[in-house]
């Protein structure tokens, strides 16, 4: 019963079987990349801990290059009405 659910096992490819004839070179190899699979991750996470929140898109873009605009008024449209502009009354 215990090799039958071994041989499950295998064939699902939950349990690795060992393979003795295993050459030392190739288990070092596997390590290897699996040392740099670890550090890749973990620079990876350093990274996007460091970056931080990016701006939402939208708002960065109404400040640079507005879109064309059919009806400024419009909801949604940006006005933009610093101290040069005068806006008319009526």
């Amino acid at each position: 019963m215990h090799d039958l659910l071994r041989v499950v096992l295998e064939v699902l490819g939950l349990l690795v079987a060992v393979d003795p004839s295993l050459s030392g070179s190739a288990l070092t190899v596997a390590l290897l990349a699996l040392a740099v699979l670890t550090l890749a991750l973990l620079a990876t996470a350093v990274h996007a801990g460091t970056r931080g929140a990016a701006p939402h898109p939208t708002r960065r873009i109404e400040l640079t290059a507005p879109l064309a605009q059919s009806d400024p008024d419009a909801a949604g449209h940006v006005r933009r009405r610093g101290p040069g502009q005068v806006t008319a009354a009526a």
